[in-house]
């Protein structure tokens, strides 16, 4: 089964990750703990690294102004998206 992981568990992600959950592995990380406490059929992921450590597609759904500090650390290169987190892949490079 293939893994994705989600960043940021808000309305978008959320509705992501459980769209997707019968599907795939998920995994998923928020900056407020509160929002992933209770998940179902959906592993918790404590950082941003743990996230990267399992999965194989990673999804950003995050806010403008939180993606702006994360993205800081990253870079587009031959297709795929390079942070120094570990590799994320676009999905269409999929």
């Amino acid at each position: 089964m293939k893994s994705i992981g989600i960043i940021g568990y808000g309305n978008m992600g959320s509705c992501i990750a459980e769209a997707l959950k019968s599907l795939y592995e998920i995994w998923v990380f928020d900056k407020d703990d509160s929002k992933i406490d209770h998940l179902s059929g959906i592993a918790r992921a404590s950082t941003v690294q743990d996230v990267v450590r399992h999965v194989e597609v990673i999804i950003l759904a995050v806010k403008p102004q939180d993606f702006t500090g994360f993205y800081s650390t990253c870079s587009l290169k031959g297709g795929s998206f390079h942070c120094s987190l570990g590799k994320l892949t676009f999905l269409e490079d999929y």
